[in-house]
């Protein structure tokens, strides 16, 4: 088993923007920064006279991310993480991902289309079966031109069926945590997302939305990023929001293989990377035991689907609490390989021949 590999520290971005882009008040001027950098970018604006000379960084402190438990358990960890390297981990057991963030689920998807393209088996669309306590169907800073598409923070080119360019944008925090979807809808004529939240952050709904430009609105004026809206309209990309296992796998379409995206924060989501969290506060919470029994009852209805499965798990630092991660990440595979989806595949080997630097995840089997 190797250590995690350390990749280099995202650096400090820099960037002009003319003086009327923000508010003189600085409360407001606060605001549309927070709201317009992405999770885990810290925003500082400078006055330099006609313009703002603006520095985001990423947090080097672990209380950033509020959980007491988070730095014992990376230093704990099967491949031990420093708190700069939070952003890069990502590790592959058979043919499943395992990451702390859920960004790195566009470079899981990233591999898919790359590995079915090589088979002759590229698809119109996916299944997306959604467990999260949180959309994630944020606008990423991309900007699309007519014959290419950028990062906007690296100004790398980005094409979402190459895995190392989809790595830099996520690397850049072009791609963020609650962003990770929208790049995947443009290269689909299909997706059909079922959104399992059993909290009560979303009421249960079923509707239809559509991929669109927004011009930026800060640092590239004039420019346009992908996003989402919903609407009444029916069209191919359709979306459906519930807290019942049963009700979401029978929205999906039995024709269009599917992908299983678990966010631990589904099950618990205690923190919500909010320092000023309460019990009081709390979206769910829910204990080890009651987890188990979903993550039961959902690879009862993932074996049952008759289409291809492809499956990643993330462990959201900030969010879910990290005393849960070993049990709850150990359990996931360990059922996930009882009821069959979890195997050495056409999928695993392909990653092991064609991305050999990739860590693989070794557990205890409880």
């Amino acid at each position: 088993m190797g250590a995690f590999k350390k990749s280099k520290p995202m650096p400090d971005l820099k960037f002009e923007i003319p003086r009327e882009r923000l508010s003189e008040d600085s409360m407001l001027r606060r605001e549309k920064l927070d709201h317009y950098f992405p999770c885990g970018l810290i925003p500082f604006e400078l006055a330099n006279g006609a313009i703002w000379d603006l520095i985001a960084f990423t947090p080097d402190q672990f209380d950033y991310y509020v959980d007491p438990y988070l730095e014992p358990t990376l230093k704990n960890w099967a491949h031990p993480v420093h708190i700069e390297e939070l952003g890069s981990y990502r590790a592959f057991y058979k043919n499943v991902m395992v990451s702390l963030f859920d960004s790195w689920s566009l470079y899981y998807w990233s591999l898919v289309l790359q590995f079915l393209r090589s088979k002759g088996k590229e698809p119109s669309g996916f299944n997306l079966v959604h467990i999260d306590d949180h959309q994630d169907l944020g606008s990423p800073h991309l900007i699309y031109g007519d014959s290419e598409k950028r990062c906007l923070f690296s100004k790398d080119l980005f094409d979402v069926e190459d895995p190392k360019s989809v790595a830099q944008a996520i690397h850049y925090k072009s791609v963020g945590i609650g962003t990770f979807i929208v790049p995947l809808i443009e290269r689909l004529e299909t997706l059909n997302i079922g959104h399992l939240c059993f909290s009560d952050a979303f009421a249960p709904q079923k509707t239809c939305f559509e991929l669109h430009y927004e011009e930026d609105q800060l640092l590239v004026s004039g420019q346009h990023r992908p996003a989402i809206r919903f609407t009444d309209v029916c069209t191919d990309y359709r979306y459906q929001v519930s807290p019942s296992v049963e009700k979401i796998f029978n929205c999906l379409d039995s024709d269009l293989p599917t992908l299983l995206h678990i966010d631990c924060d589904g099950f618990s989501n205690r923190y919500n990377l909010d320092s000023n969290w309460s019990p009081q506060t709390l979206s769910i919470d829910l204990t080890i035991n009651e987890a188990k029994s979903l993550i039961d009852k959902i690879f009862k209805e993932v074996s049952a689907l008759g289409t291809d499965v492809f499956m990643n798990i993330c462990l959201s630092p900030g969010f879910f609490p990290a005393e849960y991660w070993e049990e709850i990440c150990s359990y996931i595979l360990i059922e996930g390989e009882k009821w069959g989806v979890i195997k050495k595949d056409g999928l695993s080997d392909y990653i092991a021949t064609h991305y050999s630097n990739e860590m693989i995840y070794e557990f205890d089997r409880m």
